[in-house]
Order: C-alpha cells, then sequence, then structure tokens
C-alpha cells in the first residue's frame, strides 16, 4: 500500500519552505508528497526558487495560476496522486512527533479514518441533521485527515451551499444551508461508518498547546503573502482586511505576523530580491495593521518551544 501527503500551499515561497524543513522530519512516512502551489502572484525567480526546495525534497510540484478554492485544491490534489492512502496537510501545520504520522496512516490502513474534529463550521439545520445521524455534531478540519484515497475520489471537498428542499443525512432541509471546507465531506465519510480515530488538532488560537502535543495547527497562515500583501488587492479591499485585522481576536494578528516573520527570517539569503521585498511588505502591513513589535515577539517566544525540526 502506498501513502501520499496532500498539501494545498498557497503562494507564500517561505512559508512553504520553511513547512518542507518539517516534513523532512516525518518524510520517511510517506511515498510521495503533493504540492498545489499558487504561482501567480510569484515572479519567475520565487516560482524557481519553489521548484528548487520542493525538488530537494522529491516532491511533486502542480503550478496554479490563480487563488483558488482550498476545497477545489484539496480534489484536484487527490487526483494527482495514484497513492492508496493520503494524509491532508496545510502549510500551517506542523509534525512535533514522526509517531503520529505513522500511527494514523496505520489505522487508515486498516480501514478506517484518523482525523482532527471540529465543531459549529456549519448551519444550525446542518449541525442538526448531524446530530441525529451520528449522535454527535463534529466534522473534520481539512488537515490532519487520513483515509483511503478512493473515499476522497468524486466527494466535493470544499464548502457546500445547500438549497431549501435538498436531502441531507435523511432530511429535507427546510431552509437554505451552508457549510465551511470539508463539511460536507466529513459528514459523507461519517455516513459510511468508518472506523474513527480522532486526536486534537491543537490550534494556537485560543488554546495552550502542550509540550507533549504530537502536532498544531497555526491557522489562516494563508491570508497573507499574495493576499493581505504582495497581492493585488485594491485599495479599497486592502483598507477593508486591515480593519478585519483589527476585529481578529487578542494575539490573533501578532501571532500571524509572528509565523510569517520567522518563515521569511529562515530563508535569509534565498532569492534576495524577492526576499527584501517581502521584509518590506510585511512591516507595512505590521504597521498599519497597529500590531505592535513587543506583541510579535512575545508570539515569536511562545512559538519557539514547539519547534523540533531545523529552520535553517
Amino acid at each position: 500500500m502506498t501513502r501520499a501527503a496532500l498539501l494545498p500551499a498557497g503562494s507564500d515561497p517561505f512559508l512553504l519552505a520553511y513547512w518542507l524543513r518539517n516534513f523532512a522530519t516525518w518524510a520517511d512516512k510517506v511515498d510521495e508528497l503533493h504540492i498545489a502551489v499558487i504561482s501567480g502572484s510569484l515572479d519567475k525567480e520565487a516560482k524557481r526558487y519553489v521548484d528548487e526546495v520542493a525538488s530537494a525534497v522529491g516532491a511533486f510540484v502542480h503550478h496554479v495560476k490563480e487563488r483558488t478554492h482550498h476545497g477545489t485544491m484539496l480534489e484536484r490534489l487527490v487526483k494527482w496522486t495514484k497513492a492508496d492512502h493520503v494524509m491532508l496537510c496545510e502549510d500551517d501545520a506542523y509534525i512535533r512527533d514522526p509517531a503520529i504520522v505513522e500511527e494514523c496512516f496505520r489505522w487508515a490502513e486498516s480501514g478506517g479514518i484518523a482525523a482532527t474534529p471540529r465543531g459549529g463550521y456549519a448551519s444550525d439545520e446542518i449541525l442538526g441533521a448531524a446530530g441525529a445521524r451520528f449522535g454527535d455534531q463534529h466534522s473534520y478540519w481539512p488537515c490532519f485527515v487520513f483515509v483511503a484515497r478512493k473515499h476522497l475520489v468524486g466527494v466535493q471537498l470544499g464548502g457546500t451551499i445547500w438549497d431549501a428542499g435538498s436531502p441531507f443525512l435523511g432530511r429535507t432541509l427546510r431552509e437554505r444551508a451552508v457549510g465551511d471546507t470539508f463539511v460536507s465531506a466529513s459528514y459523507e465519510l461519517r455516513s459510511r461508518d468508518l472506523p474513527e480515530q480522532l486526536h486534537d488538532n491543537y490550534r494556537l488560537s485560543g488554546q495552550t498547546v502542550p509540550d507533549e502535543a504530537p502536532w498544531f495547527h497555526v491557522g489562516s497562515l494563508s491570508s497573507g503573502h499574495g493576499y493581505m500583501f504582495m497581492g493585488d488587492l485594491g485599495p479599497e479591499q486592502y483598507r477593508d482586511e486591515v480593519i478585519g485585522f483589527h476585529r481578529l481576536p487578542p494575539g490573533n494578528a501578532a501571532q500571524r505576523l509572528a509565523w510569517w516573520g520567522r518563515a521569511w527570517r529562515s530563508c535569509d539569503g534565498a532569492i534576495p530580491d524577492y526576499h527584501h521585498r517581502y521584509g518590506d511588505a510585511l512591516e507595512k502591513l505590521r504597521s498599519d495593521c497597529e500590531v505592535r513589535e513587543e506583541d510579535i515577539a512575545w508570539c515569536q517566544q511562545v512559538a519557539d518551544r514547539l519547534v523540533t525540526w531545523a529552520e535553517r
């Protein structure tokens, strides 16, 4: 049986290079790594750098020109590999103990699904139907999912909109309903009654990651390069995003900036001109969002203890 890790990586060349350093610690657990890169915002030098760092670990890189929905990228990645079993990844989620990868793949190879549960992220009627069908409402995060590839083929992995009158888990929906990325897929997978092994996602937002956590997920780092900075947002859209940053829960903006900065610093010396422009753009975003440097430094110190891989 063959194994593949599937990574929708966004467009950030330094975040990807940083993630690949983490991947090096558990690369022996998979036979393939497929990476989807949004390369429309990258110049030739940055695109070449992405290909080089991916080639260094034997990864398959699939360039996608335009920014595309997360679920669409996952559906394409499922088609681009022929591996028997797959692991869904994100470029802001990191493995601290490679043994967890082996454990979860073995569970999937025995016929089950290993995943990280989440609540909410769907309309009340969707959640109610799930509760009635399964006895609880949890779906899965679209990251740290291990399952036979055949179970994902033909399944809608992105966000979903159901019209009133649509069937869902044996019910007819009374109103229009929505579900976030992988919610519909989660309930489709659960309806197949696969033996389930659940693990905490250990998201940094709003919780403390314990020292023994085998992995963790920073979250929302795809909102940076190619979008909020070094992207093509017009002045009005950029202003709206900056306002949105002000409305984030306390510490969340500083946390994102800290991780973008960590990845950027770890690649000092790579593609010098692009690296310089990235640093300037990141500083402009910090200033525009009025995030204090000391808050970013604190987030960096908190994250230091989580890193179990070489950062350079």
